[in-house]
């Protein structure tokens, strides 16, 4: 009978294991994760406490490219998380050299507070390693994490976790910087090069991670997940979304009592705008606003954290032209970026300090740092 019996406990242990590994966000019908806490207020006490701040990036992403996603994939009584914005602000994204910024120097505006020069990362104008929110955040005791649906060596991660004057010529570091970073959580694409720093990776006591199913059921606290960036691009069943992405993310960094900053950058819009593909661009965009759901479903249950969602720049001159959405709406001639202002929409404990505000983007480090207390 004791036999009987442990083979059933047996049985039943990895049965829950299994469904553990294949857990599943409970999406509505448009594949987005269940709204939660749906009574929530939020705190705009200028004493109310921020412990928690999750930035989401949507790499290209100017005001059009909201609308035309909106024109392309929304029914009438259909809406975007995007337009639940508790308060909204605009963003002057120009870096120091060039009146038209690139996602690094952008970035780095973001993560640091300083405008650099273009195609540089974590660095100023003389070359001079930067502190970033995270390093400050680490330092206070926070728990740190960077996501995205583009390689974990593209500008933007790269802004928020290392240094270099050029992101593109000194890209072969990026890893081994990042790694050594004390960044607590990496996931996103690049697999075919940071499956060359596995060891690197592991020693330094990151669970490494390349499966779908393994993200899932990993009960690390530090975790480095990367995926093959083209099946992340192309939305492929066998790689995590970037909603299931951020899930993952705000379950193991919320485990920390002293808060934590989450970055989620959204990056295959910019690549669709290049491509002049508006179809593939406007599921990009939902993309983030999926993430946001995640996002806001945590902010509702916490009254400590404060959400954001901005752009580093716009990509494309899009406008909102006559007929069916195609090509002919982007405007700038090569598809690449811009230098109108882009969206911010802010959710949460003391979001209403954006209220229409233009700011510029080395103002988004600031503010930040303002309320979780950093400086």
């Amino acid at each position: 009978m004791r036999k009987v019996l442990s083979i059933l406990w047996i049985a039943i242990v990895f049965l829950v294991g299994c469904s553990h590994a294949n857990t599943q966000l409970e999406l509505d019908h448009r594949g987005y994760v269940i709204e939660k806490n749906l009574e929530y207020t939020s705190s705009q006490d200028e004493d109310a406490v921020v412990k928690n701040i999750i930035l989401l990036i949507g790499d290209g992403m100017g005001a059009n490219q909201v609308e035309v996603a909106r024109q392309i994939l929304l029914q009438e009584d259909e809406g975007f998380d995007f337009d639940k914005a508790e308060y909204k602000a605009e963003v002057i994204t120009s870096c120091l050299d060039n009146y038209v910024t690139d996602s690094a120097a952008a970035a780095t505006a973001f993560a640091t507070g300083v405008k650099t020069n273009y195609e540089t990362v974590g660095k100023d104008k003389d070359g001079n390693d930067l502190k970033t929110i995270l390093d400050y955040a680490k330092e206070a005791g926070m728990k740190t994490g960077i996501i995205t649906d583009k390689g974990l060596n593209d500008a933007t991660p790269a802004a928020f976790s290392v240094h270099l004057n050029n992101r593109y010529l000194l890209q072969d570091t990026i890893p081994t910087q990042q790694i050594e970073s004390g960044i607590d959580i990496f996931i996103g694409g690049g697999a075919a090069t940071y499956i060359d720093y596995e060891e690197a990776i592991k020693a330094e006591g990151y669970d490494f991670i390349t499966t779908k199913e393994g993200l899932f059921s990993t009960k690390a606290d530090r975790i480095l997940a990367t995926y093959s960036s083209g099946r992340l691009m192309n939305h492929t069943t066998d790689v995590p979304t970037l909603a299931e992405m951020t899930n993952k993310a705000i379950n193991v960094l919320a485990k920390n009592k002293k808060g934590f900053f989450l970055m989620v950058e959204a990056g295959q819009i910019d690549n669709r705008c290049g491509e002049g593909n508006i179809k593939e661009m406007a599921k990009s965009v939902q993309e983030l606003d999926k993430a946001l759901r995640v996002a806001l479903n945590f902010a509702r249950s916490n009254q400590e954290t404060l959400v954001v969602v901005l752009a580093d720049h716009e990509t494309g001159g899009l406008i909102l032209g006559d007929g069916e959405p195609d090509i002919s709406w982007f405007t700038e001639e090569t598809r690449y970026h811009t230098p109108v202002n882009v969206p911010l929409y802010a959710y949460g404990t003391r979001s209403s300090f954006f209220a229409n505000k233009i700011i510029d983007n080395t103002e988004v480090f600031e503010i930040l740092m303002e309320f979780l207390k950093l400086r």
